[in-house]
């Protein structure tokens, strides 16, 4: 239909077309006759290709503009439900500004920023950087794991002629007693019934103190273990004694052959920088080895080592720079503060992982470049 509207439209154009507005675009008012007259055929023939395709194929058409129709309606009608709930929320919002619910909030706003910086430095940045160390070092260990037998092909339990892909994660765990400096000693203290708690009772403009107190106490406690077992076993997750434990999942079929694929493409790419630094190590040589003159060979092996060693250098910044400041760029992208903070430290440390070696190779060759360049201009002295 917007094929057929955009011709029709086109149509009328080339007929309303004069010689008098288009004369410095043809050299005379035959070529232009002609061009005209050739737009107006082809116009009008895609126009009947159009035609003949819609009446060939009416009934299936008319079928699928219906459901279409009625999709469109049914988004409509959901589009306006959303938007009254959004004022319902607003509404309640306000409402409830000056209740606990208010209250907690803004006692939650006041406390964000001291327990966000604790779970940075006792959590995220030491035992969720090591598991994310760890499943990088999965990913990218593809014929390792296979050997492992953590991929491997199995027949399926209905049919046994049918193989079925399996990928096996490691086991993952974060440990909720963690190292902290309390009272002149170093020791292991538990992160939420005892370090949180220490920082909400810093402040003591809080309207709720007693009660984040109170539910940040019961999280060592069996009682506590006991009620997030119950909501954490959905999310294959498991807790005992503070160890939060991430039961491997095993992965079949469409999904498993997806891992694979990206376990491929990531195994091979860590070898990429290697590649392509012997690739430029091989071109030097061939440099050195030729027979032109010298200042020839230092210019051309100065532009090999500087050129390329920049553009990964810069490219390796900028997504180390972009994944430190990407919720600067895209702040919808999640409403949660907490796991605003949680995707942003682990997105620097993924993205560290992987560009930090390429930032190792290619500086060292920027740095023989600049070395290169520096010896032509000694030479030239």
């Amino acid at each position: 239909t917007d094929e057929y509207e955009a011709l029709k439209k086109r149509q009328d154009q080339v007929e309303d077309m004069e010689w008098q507005n288009h004369k410095n675009e043809f050299a005379s008012e035959d070529k232009f006759e002609e061009y005209q007259e050739k737009e107006e055929k082809r116009i009008e023939k895609e126009l009947e290709q159009i035609k003949d395709y819609r009446d060939t194929n009416e009934d299936a058409i008319e079928k699928v503009e219906d459901i279409y129709k009625n999709s469109k309606d049914k988004y409509e009608d959901l589009m306006e439900d959303l938007d009254d709930k959004y004022e319902d929320a607003e509404d309640i919002r306000k409402s409830e500004k000056g209740s606990l619910t208010g209250t907690i909030f803004k006692d939650l706003e006041k406390l964000e920023p001291g327990l966000t910086k604790i779970l940075n430095e006792k959590l995220i940045e030491k035992d969720v950087k090591r598991e994310l160390e760890k499943a990088l070092g999965f990913l990218s260990s593809y014929y390792q794991q296979k050997e492992q037998g953590k991929v491997y092909i199995k027949s399926a339990r209905e049919d046994e002629r049918i193989k079925v892909l399996h990928v096996v994660f490691p086991r993952f765990s974060i440990d909720l007693k963690v190292d902290d400096y309390h009272r002149g000693q170093n020791k292991k203290r538990h992160l939420l019934s005892e370090i949180l708690v220490d920082e909400i009772n810093k402040h003591n403009d809080l309207e709720n103190s007693g009660k984040f107190t109170t539910i940040f106490k019961v999280a060592d406690t069996s009682l506590g273990e006991y009620f997030a077992n119950k909501y954490m076993k959905d999310f294959g997750l498991s807790i005992s004694n503070g160890l939060i434990k991430i039961n491997p999942p095993v992965l079949k079929e469409e999904k498993a052959e997806a891992v694979e694929k990206a376990m491929l493409a990531i195994t091979w790419s860590k070898y990429l920088k290697y590649v392509i630094a012997g690739l430029i190590v091989l071109l030097f040589i061939y440099m050195f080895f030729s027979k032109v003159d010298r200042k020839t060979k230092l210019k051309s092996v100065q532009r090999v080592f500087l050129v390329p060693s920049l553009l990964v250098l810069f490219l390796s910044f900028s997504v180390l720079l972009f994944s430190r400041f990407v919720l600067d760029y895209y702040p919808d992208l999640f409403t949660d503060i907490a796991v605003k903070n949680y995707f942003e430290a682990m997105a620097f440390v993924v993205a560290k992982a992987v560009f930090y070696p390429f930032l190792v190779v290619f500086g060292a060759m920027f740095l023989l470049g600049i070395l290169i360049r520096l010896l032509r201009v000694a030479l030239k002295a």
